[in-house]
């Protein structure tokens, strides 16, 4: 079981956790002529739902401040918030867990994915800190569950490291609204909208990851490693980024979000036995996405600098901040399992969680973040899920 976690925390699967939520409190477009819709929907929509949720992320600079995340998660003793700026828990989340529920942070914004894991899948969003509930439509079904995909002869095979997922949840938002994917489909839904519009579909069935920064949805296809870079206003594909190099080596891989370019953290196959087997050992590519000319293709080239910037990472995004004190330059910030002590476990699967960090230029070092005992005593079950990292924007208040 811990295994298993192990490859949860450390990012081998997408979103697929299916046991946390709150106690708080349509149909979907088709394709038309194999291409995907994806209508503005009405000003009067706006006006007429009876809750609009203020999407102001404020995410246009989003290296401008040293402001650390804090790490958010289910433990025995409730949903917990780590503060990494304090080192120590904080004592103000007003949300509650329930079984068969999902629960999945935005990095940006404050916001939290609810969704219960069983009939249409109500959604909602909700601040783990205040409580505040912004209802969403129930999940969209996957395009793939009612029109296949036609796949060319003369296409390639997607690498055999695609991962599986329940179904393959991901999402993250814009100031304008929110995006899912699930299943092979990418959909979105205006703030006040009330319904979901599918703007993009894996050509695989391959689960997916989506990231929003300064303007631009990064969807990323985990299957085939290409990333499509969606205009949030329009909801146009801007570009898109090929795979990186050596792509059949590859076994993992998640994109890192940015203002003016994407990073992309990669694990590949050990070539010998002294190689890291834990999950520890990346490669890490930049890509440009402003400013690049429009016939130009976007390539991936190897990065071990990234300037005055610090990167946060779990399963579900990655994102940057700043650095500063409390978050080191040119370091990759992560969550990991650990497995507790036979005397620490009250249950056969706990496990526990920590932060290490390494620097990009080395990522097989590894070290382990000062306060990451205060973690330590915080069971974790499997079911619940690893971490996520979450900007809280309502300040610190740490529990002394």
């Amino acid at each position: 079981m811990l295994s298993k976690f192990c490859k949860v925390v450390c990012g081998v699967s997408p979103s697929s956790t299916t046991a946390m939520a709150t106690d708080d409190i349509h149909d979907d477009h088709k394709l038309r002529s194999n291409g995907l819709i994806s209508p503005l929907l009405s000003p009067e929509l706006l006006r007429l739902h009876p809750s609009v949720v203020d999407f102001s992320l404020n995410t246009d600079n989003d290296d401008a401040a040293a402001v650390l995340p804090c790490l958010v998660f289910g433990s025995e003793d409730g949903y917990q918030a780590f503060s990494l700026d304090e080192g120590c828990m904080r004592d103000d989340v007003a949300m509650r867990l329930a079984r068969g529920r999902r629960y999945v942070p935005s990095p940006y914004g404050g916001k939290v994915f609810v969704t219960d894991m069983c009939g249409r899948y109500p959604s909602r969003l909700i601040d783990p800190f205040t409580g505040e509930v912004t209802p969403l439509p129930d999940l969209p079904i996957p395009l793939s569950e009612e029109t296949p995909m036609p796949v060319a002869r003369d296409e390639p095979e997607p690498p055999r490291f695609r991962l599986s997922t329940e179904d393959g949840f991901a999402w993250d938002w814009s100031p304008r609204g929110v995006m899912v994917a699930r299943g092979d489909t990418a959909f979105f839904c205006e703030a006040g909208g009330g319904e979901w519009a599918p703007v993009h579909r894996s050509r695989h069935g391959s689960p997916m990851t989506i990231n929003y920064r300064a303007g631009f949805f990064f969807v990323f296809d985990l299957g085939t490693l290409r990333t499509a870079v969606i205009d949030s206003e329009t909801l146009d594909r801007s570009t898109e980024i090929d795979p990186p190099p050596r792509l059949g080596d590859i076994t993992w891989a998640l994109l890192v979000a940015s203002t003016d370019d994407v990073l992309l953290l990669v694990r590949r196959r050990p070539r010998n036995r002294y190689c890291d087997s834990d999950g520890s050992f990346f490669q890490a590519y930049r890509a440009p996405h402003r400013e690049q000319l429009p016939d130009m293709p976007i390539k991936w080239e190897p990065v071990t600098d990234i300037g005055d910037r610090a990167v946060f990472m779990d399963h579900a995004h990655g994102f940057t901040v700043r650095a500063g004190e409390g978050a080191m330059r040119n370091c990759v910030y992560r969550v990991r399992a650990v497995e507790l002590k036979e005397e620490e476990r009250s249950r056969r699967d706990d496990a526990a969680l920590e932060v290490v960090v390494s620097p990009l230029s080395d990522l097989r070092k590894i070290k382990v973040v000062e306060g990451s005992e205060v973690l330590r005593r915080c069971k974790v079950q499997p079911t619940w899920g690893g971490g996520y990292w979450i900007m809280c924007k309502h300040g610190q208040s740490p529990s002394s």
